[in-house]
């Protein structure tokens, strides 16, 4: 079945979801500032300007939540929308300067190249641990069983929630991941979905609340310390604290799972470059670059006109929204020569556009780098005939956030824990 571009704005085609290119060379070359009806909003794909927009201060980050609902709203759900609001609105992501400013300059000291060097010893740790359970196995779903479950284990390391309270958060943050693209993605939210997030945003507050009060009588080497650092210093609330909490594990755990198994798919689909990436080490960096590029998972940056603005002789009109197509611009053939297929060779020319450009640039980029530069290495050295287990994949309907449902693989299974081959090798 191939793709309807007739069709285009339709961005839940199954088709589009399994395979944006052609949609995106299709606006490159004829429609490089295309208007989506069904989104009421403009869509750019070229990669300069994709990269002009993301810096332009003539365009706002912030995204009021509810803004595309459709239906007047009952007074309790009324009273819901008010505690979501602030995880939405007052989130790096969707906030502007100065208040952007000063929580990304908070956050940044979370992410330093000595810190994320500390983290990769740990990162290592947790993949190997997890590699231990699986290899006896000669399956695994990768997404649930592996990326989702590591995941969790380095930012909640990296935040300082303990063990014991692991079980709850990973509970509370996966259905947070499912409702907010519920609430957050139609203009007729489902009432339940909407009361049941807010409680689920309240329910999460109460499981960190006392670390947030215990590192305040003793600060840690963890994220969640620095959080409440600044707030003794005026310069973060407590509502932010858990908002940012919230946000770094949604970011850390949903947009990486989906980039380790689109990068696994893509490995696998291109056997002469997974050979490449296996036999050439050196090439680690400027692969998983590649595989960031071609497997981006978030496809798209919205921003709101705070004027009349100018793109290629296509006026957008102060208060529309326009998106910053970011998938697309990894895609642009001014800029990526042969976009469509995958060198994990490929000389580096252009930043990649899949984690931002300009004052909203991914802070947990080099995270996300690093732990790939971790997991492929290790999965396809201590898994033996790793393979795809079905000729066929699942996407889940999400036009941003562009990932797999699962990934099934299998392998030769393994019997020799690691511990005891770097017994043997002493």
């Amino acid at each position: 079945m191939s793709l309807d571009i007739n069709n285009i704005d339709n961005l839940l085609q199954p088709e589009f979801l399994a395979n944006p290119c052609p949609v995106f060379k299709h606006l490159q070359t004829n429609d490089a500032v295309h208007w989506n009806p069904q989104l009421n909003a403009w869509m750019v794909s070229r990669y300069d300007d994709v990269k002009t927009l993301l810096q332009d201060t003539r365009v706002s980050a912030a995204s009021p939540f509810g803004y595309i609902f459709k239906r007047p709203l009952t007074e309790e759900e009324q009273v819901a929308v008010s505690i979501i609001r602030p995880y939405v609105e007052q989130s790096l992501l969707n906030m502007d300067p100065p208040g952007q400013s000063r929580q990304r300059t908070i956050l940044g000291a979370a992410f330093t190249p000595r810190r994320l060097e500390q983290m990769r010893v740990r990162v290592q740790q947790f993949v190997n641990e997890l590699v231990d359970e699986i290899q006896p196995r000669g399956q695994v779903e990768l997404m649930n069983q592996f990326a989702f479950p590591l995941l969790f284990k380095v930012i909640f390391a990296l935040l300082g929630i303990p063990s014991e309270a692991h079980t709850d958060a990973k509970r509370l943050f996966n259905e947070a991941s499912s409702l907010i693209i519920k609430v957050n993605s139609t203009p007729y939210p489902k009432s339940e979905h909407l009361l049941r997030f807010a409680d689920n945003l309240l329910e999460t507050e109460d499981l960190i609340r006392p670390f947030v009060e215990e590192r305040s009588r003793q600060p840690q080497n963890d994220v969640i310390s620095l959080m409440v650092e600044a707030e003794q210093r005026g310069e973060l609330s407590e509502k932010e604290i858990f908002v940012l909490c919230s946000q770094l594990v949604f970011a850390a755990h949903e947009t990486t799972a989906s980039a380790i198994c689109t990068g696994m798919l893509s490995l696998l689909q291109n056997p002469d470059q997974l050979e490449l990436m296996k036999t050439k080490p050196e090439i680690l960096a400027i692969a998983v670059e590649e595989i960031m590029r071609y497997s981006v998972p978030g496809q798209m940056r919205p921003r709101i006109a705070r004027e009349d603005i100018e793109i290629r002789g296509t006026t957008i009109r102060k208060g529309q929204r326009v998106f910053a197509m970011l998938a697309a611009a990894n895609f642009d053939e001014e800029h990526f020569a042969c976009p469509h297929a995958l060198n994990v060779e490929r000389p580096k020319k252009d930043q990649i556009m899949t984690f931002g450009h300009g004052i909203h640039y991914c802070l947990g980029g080099a995270l996300a780098r690093m732990e790939l530069q971790v997991i492929f290495p290790t999965l396809f050295q201590r898994l033996p005939g790793l393979k795809l287990a079905s000729s066929t994949v699942q996407w889940r309907p999400n036009f941003l956030l562009r990932g797999l449902v699962e990934l099934p693989l299998e392998f030769e299974p393994q019997v020799v824990s690691l511990d005891e081959i770097e017994s043997n090798v002493a």
